[in-house]
């Protein structure tokens, strides 16, 4: 399965992990780095949860 992206999804998680950088140094590399592997496991299995 290959995943597609909202054109407006890079913009958006940049603003989210500046965010995150703010409150917390690093957190917001770890926001990435979660969203990436939600994307991964929804990719490899698209029906394992709804």
């Amino acid at each position: 399965m290959t995943l597609i992206w909202h054109p407006d999804t890079e913009s958006e998680l940049t603003d989210g992990a500046t965010y995150y950088n703010q409150r917390q140094p690093g957190l917001g590399e770890e926001f990435i780095d979660e969203v990436t592997k939600a994307a991964s496991v929804i990719t490899a299995d698209p029906r394992a949860g709804t």
